[in-house]
């Protein structure tokens, strides 16, 4: 017995029907199991095939970080699996109302690094922070097309600045580029809060010492 394929794409074709984009799930699991796992937090949904018609069930919610384990038939496991994807991009695309730009040292700004340029190794730190930045606003339902796409494009053109620039400039040209970005394209504070908010995300474990 394994998940077959046609079973792996019906659960990929739940979340495109939620607005979710695919690219921001990790998957595992070989045979009998299979998990989909959101990359940037807990949330996940994980299956085991544990009979010709039966099926273990571990759900990690939007709102507990306690497992939840059910069985059932393969139309249960759908059912479940559509509503955990359909919780998860209500709260992605739902701004708490607290998000907004203040002066927050993001990128944890020095004077050191006022003429200090990026080390090797700092530049594919920078560059993997900036790709999960860009899935994240590209999976992001709350922005419009063209809106998205002015902003990937921007994030594209700063890291090809990061060879040219020495942190704290470039630092503080991500950090002004999303800000006028924000502004030319008046978008409302619930959705401007989620560039913040992203940002801090995908760059907030990252430490580029001075």
């Amino acid at each position: 017995m394994r998940i077959t394929n046609l079973q792996k794409k019906a659960l990929s074709d739940l979340l495109r029907e939620v607005g979710l984009n695919v690219v921001d799930f990790e998957v595992s699991g070989m045979h009998k199991e299979f998990k989909v796992q959101y990359r940037y937090d807990y949330f996940s949904f994980s299956i085991n095939r544990v009979g010709l018609q039966q099926y273990s069930i571990g759900i990690l919610p939007v709102n507990s970080t306690k497992p939840i384990s059910e069985t059932g038939d393969w139309d249960y496991l759908i059912s479940r699996f559509g509503v955990w994807a359909e919780q998860l991009a209500k709260e992605l695309s739902t701004p708490t109302g607290w998000e907004h730009f203040e002066s927050e040292n993001y990128l944890d700004l020095k004077a050191i690094d006022l003429d200090r340029p990026f080390s090797s190794e700092e530049k594919k730190q920078v560059r993997k922070s900036l790709d999960h930045y860009k899935f994240y606003i590209d999976g992001q339902s709350a922005f419009g097309a063209e809106d998205k796409q002015v902003i990937l494009d921007k994030l594209e053109e700063l890291s090809g600045k990061l060879e040219e620039m020495n942190k704290f400039d470039w630092k503080s040209l991500l950090i002004g580029t999303l800000a006028n970005v924000v502004m030319v394209l008046g978008l409302p504070s619930e959705v401007s809060g989620l560039i913040w908010e992203g940002l801090k995300s995908a760059f907030g474990g990252l430490r580029i010492d001075g």
